[in-house]
């Protein structure tokens, strides 16, 4: 999935934690990463997001932690 393909469907314009400051959305995809400026948690819509769910994705808070990829790596 690319990155314009998951932002369609992307859900973290919802997120309490979600600051708009220009980035692309869809931070679960390694190509998207962490947000530069997202850095507080506030509460977190992952587990809801559709992109998440179709592709088998487990974790949460991508935008301040990392993508999917990233996330598996850390014990």
């Amino acid at each position: 999935m690319t990155q314009e393909q998951a932002a369609k469907s992307c859900i973290c314009g919802y997120c309490p934690s979600y600051f708009n400051c220009g980035e692309k959305l869809a931070f679960c995809l390694s190509q998207s990463g962490k947000s530069k400026c997202i850095v507080s948690e506030f509460g977190c819509v992952c587990p809801g997001c559709p992109i998440q769910q179709e592709l088998g994705f487990d974790k949460i808070y991508y935008c301040t932690r990392g993508s999917e990829k990233d996330l598996k790596v850390i014990i």
